[in-house]
């Protein structure tokens, strides 16, 4: 859409929109800001910086601006030529060994290792490591019956010199905890006792029980 001869994009009429409302409230006296910008669907700070840009008159104070540097930071092409040769003379070293290699050396790195990379990768210099395949893991925590695996977890009671022991049922999701002022191999067996005990008496017969780290 163009106005007075400005090819205006959606995002632009967007904000002569917005402008033009927050105008009108103004001749009315009741330009509330909050409450056009919850209308509008925009953030208050994103007013002001299109309300600071904006002059009637000329709409192109209302027109996106390139978010592109205007400084540019240029390498010269033997630099990247050097970098590529050095990674085909040294395959297995990374780009942060070459990036620290200069910075040892006394030399400034023309560019960071991200860029290094990205160099390496356009040219097919990246070594894909052969990684053995994992053997599937059998899972633990699988149990179908009520018993057939408890598990067990302690923690810190802040507030309290107390170490709470917990004993979870994978099936049932029954609980049992009990709290010790210690924490060790004494307080630990004292808990399975007791733990063995109420589980029997909930008709739950224990068959495994599994510590979490």
């Amino acid at each position: 859409m163009k106005i007075h001869d400005v090819e205006l994009d959606a995002q632009e009429l967007l904000r002569l929109k917005v402008m033009d409302a927050y105008q009108m409230m103004q001749r009315d006296g009741k330009a509330n800001v909050r409450y056009l910008c919850r209308l509008m669907g925009i953030g208050k700070s994103t007013f002001y910086k299109w309300k600071k840009r904006y002059k009637r008159y000329n709409l192109t104070t209302i027109k996106s601006k390139s978010r592109r540097p205007k400084l540019l930071r240029t390498i010269p092409w033997q630099v990247v030529v050097e970098i590529c040769q050095w990674k085909r003379d040294n395959p297995a070293k990374s780009h942060y060994y070459l990036y620290h290699l200069w910075i040892k050396e006394g030399r400034t790195p023309p560019c960071s290792a991200k860029t290094i990379y990205n160099w390496w990768k356009r040219r097919n210099l990246i070594i894909k490591r052969h990684r053995r395949k994992r053997r599937p893991t059998k899972l633990f925590n699988h149990a179908s019956v009520p018993g057939e695996l408890v598990q067990i977890d302690t923690k810190f009671l802040e507030g309290r010199t107390r170490y709470q022991y917990t004993a979870i049922d994978v099936v049932s999701n029954w609980r049992y905890l009990r709290a010790y002022r210690k924490i060790g191999a004494e307080s630990t067996i004292d808990f399975l006792e007791k733990l063995l005990i109420r589980a029997n008496e909930k008709g739950i017969n224990t068959q495994r029980i599994q510590t979490m780290d």
